[in-house]
This record gives structure tokens, C-alpha cells and sequence, in this order.
């Protein structure tokens, strides 16, 4: 049986790019997007990957896959900077710059994850930890730090000069003043997928107000074709009234005609009476 066949460097960045064009990486195909849609859009992809002559045939399962596993890759990379600017209590920090030679995949991926990817540190005890922790977890995590931090100094009594870890770094014990605990108590909530909930929220309200606009309109045009219709009926009202007194008038007119003329007659016969 053949080997499996692994995505070479050529096949990702033309994964990432179709990722981007069908916008599988943006929060509103992510979590307002139906799963027809979804299925949709990554048939489509799968079709238009295949079609390039220097990809091999993959399947959308194979696709997927490779796309969650640069996710991960990313994510872990970012993670790993974020602990580097945070590892001297929130210090200044110089992010690698990327050199020529870097490879177009992570500038690629780096806008394919940037509505996606929200690194938070855990178990590090700073203004911006998420507040997803007890206090027994925070006292635990101090009880350590404190320990270590004893260990380290008896090794430096001794005379070796060795530098701190990143762990032991991160669970430095707080100050006496526990100002930091305090803060850390009444912390706003963790900013995990805080981004996409504020886009999807945003969106949503658009979507509302639109609608909303929309309805208004409506109403509006309704309201006066209703306001047209009303009119004309009240024309046509007073044009039936009017047609009807005029018939009345003209009745009245006739039958008083007729009336004069059959008194008229009726004098004529008296005379022709006298007569004879």
C-alpha cells in the first residue's frame, strides 16, 4: 500500500488562498453561516483545488484536515509569542520581523486566522489572565511559585548563576499588597472569542436595523396607498351623491311637469263640457 502523500509548500498556500476566497476563515460563514452553506462552499473549494494541475487529488476530508492542522501550528506559534511578551510582567516586546525569506505560507495564514485565532495565556497570573480560574487554583499556582522561588535562591547562595525558566517566571508570587489578586478577583471576563461575538453581535444588529428600515418603508408606502384608496373612494362618494340628488332633481321636475299638464288637460274638458 502506498504511503500517505504529505501537502507541499506550494499545495497550503493554494489551500490558504481558496480558504480566503470562499471565506471559510470569517466569523460570519463560521457561526452565522448555514451547514448547507458551509458544504457548499467547501465542494466548491475541493473542485477548484483539484482542478490546479500541481495539486495532487485530495478529498474535502483530506482538505480539512491539513487546514486544521496549520490552525493548530499558528495558534501554538502564537501562543508562544504571547508568553514571550508576558513572560517579564507585561515588558516591552520586539515580535520577530519577518525577513525576506520567510515563506508565503504564514503571511498567508496569518490573515486566514485573524478572525479566528485568540490566544489567551493560562495559568499565568497577570491584569489580562481569564478569569476562568478558583481561588484555591490561584493559591495553588502561588504556593508553587513560592516554592520554586525559595529553591532558586538557595541555588544562587550556593554560588550557581543560573537564569529562570519561563515557568518559573510566569508563577512568580504576587506582591504583598495582593493588589493583583484583587484586580485579578474583579477582572472582566475572559476575551476568548470575545472578537467574535462583538462581529457577530454587530453584524446582527446591521442585519435588525436594515430589516427594520425596511419594514418602516413598507409601512410608510403602505400607508399611503391606503391614504389613495380612502381619497378616491370619498371622490367617488360625493360623485354618486351628487349623480343621485341631480336624478332626484330631475324626478321632481318631471312629475311637477306631468302634474301641470294633467291639470291642464282637465281644464280643457270642462271647457268642452261648458260648450255642449
Amino acid at each position: 500500500m502506498a504511503g500517505r502523500q504529505l501537502f507541499n509548500e506550494t499545495e497550503k498556500v493554494c489551500l490558504q488562498e481558496l480558504i480566503i476566497k470562499y471565506k471559510l476563515n470569517s466569523t460570519a460563514t463560521i457561526c452565522g453561516g448555514s451547514v448547507a452553506s458551509k458544504k457548499g462552499a467547501w465542494a466548491r473549494l475541493t473542485e477548484e483545488f483539484n482542478s490546479v494541475e500541481t495539486n495532487s487529488k485530495r478529498t474535502e476530508q483530506q482538505l480539512k484536515k491539513c487546514w486544521d492542522n496549520l490552525k493548530t501550528r499558528r495558534k501554538g506559534v502564537l501562543a508562544l509569542q504571547k508568553k514571550e511578551r508576558m513572560r517579564t510582567g507585561g515588558g516591552p516586546f520586539n515580535p520577530d520581523i519577518p525577513s525576506a525569506s520567510q515563506s508565503s505560507q504564514e503571511v498567508l495564514l496569518d490573515s486566514a486566522l485573524t478572525e479566528q485565532t485568540d490566544v489567551e495565556l493560562m495559568f499565568a497570573i497577570d491584569s489580562d489572565t481569564p478569569d476562568t480560574h478558583t481561588i484555591e487554583d490561584m493559591q495553588t499556582n502561588l504556593e508553587t511559585g513560592a516554592h520554586k522561588t525559595t529553591e532558586n535562591l538557595s541555588i544562587v547562595t550556593e554560588g550557581v548563576n543560573e537564569p529562570l525558566t519561563e515557568t518559573e517566571r510566569v508563577n512568580t508570587p504576587l506582591r504583598q499588597s495582593e493588589s493583583r489578586m484583587s484586580d485579578l478577583a474583579i477582572s472582566a471576563p475572559s476575551h476568548v472569542s470575545r472578537n467574535i461575538r462583538t462581529k457577530v453581535i454587530e453584524e446582527e444588529f446591521s442585519i435588525r436595523r436594515e430589516n427594520y428600515k425596511i419594514k418602516q418603508k413598507r409601512d410608510e408606502e403602505l400607508h399611503k396607498l391606503k391614504m389613495a384608496e380612502y381619497t378616491l373612494l370619498v371622490k367617488a362618494a360625493e360623485e354618486k351623491y351628487l349623480k343621485t340628488k341631480i336624478e332626484r332633481e330631475a324626478a321632481e321636475e318631471l312629475l311637477l311637469c306631468n302634474k301641470m299638464k294633467k291639470e291642464e288637460a282637465e281644464l280643457k274638458l270642462l271647457e268642452l263640457k261648458k260648450l255642449n
